[in-house]
């Protein structure tokens, strides 16, 4: 199977763009500022309580687009991923998702905030 690349490119670029929208609408932006005043340690927790209800969204005026997906994430490289915000491609583009992750920043240089995996992550001396 061929990929064309300019589809691809245009379809990943347009799939980007309505997720960045979506992050920077004025709901969405207020959501996070009330994520980063959250403790660290609790931040999972306002995820699973907030985040990822559909009615404290509602209450939060924030409308999810048809297409876009919040969700939980975990990678492999063990990044402290709160959640990520998704969105499909139409098949045959050698992509299936444009993710956005919002992650618990760091608290110093080289030590990772407070993270649900924290236990087995390895922390630069």
């Amino acid at each position: 199977m061929t990929i064309d690349e300019d589809a691809a490119k245009a379809a990943f670029t347009v799939a980007a763009d309505e997720l960045v929208a979506f992050g920077q609408s004025k709901p969405f932006a207020a959501l996070l500022e009330e994520l980063w005043k959250v403790p660290v340690e609790f931040r999972h927790e306002f995820v699973e309580l907030v985040v990822l209800n559909s009615e404290q969204l509602s209450h939060r005026g924030v409308v999810v687009p048809d297409g876009i997906d919040i969700q939980r994430s975990w990678f492999e490289d063990e990044r402290p991923t709160l959640f990520c915000v998704t969105k499909r491609l139409p098949p045959g583009y050698g992509w299936k998702v444009v993710t956005i992750t919002i992650d618990n920043p760091m608290t110093e240089v080289g030590k990772l905030g407070w993270h649900p995996f924290a236990d087995s992550l390895t922390e630069t001396e």
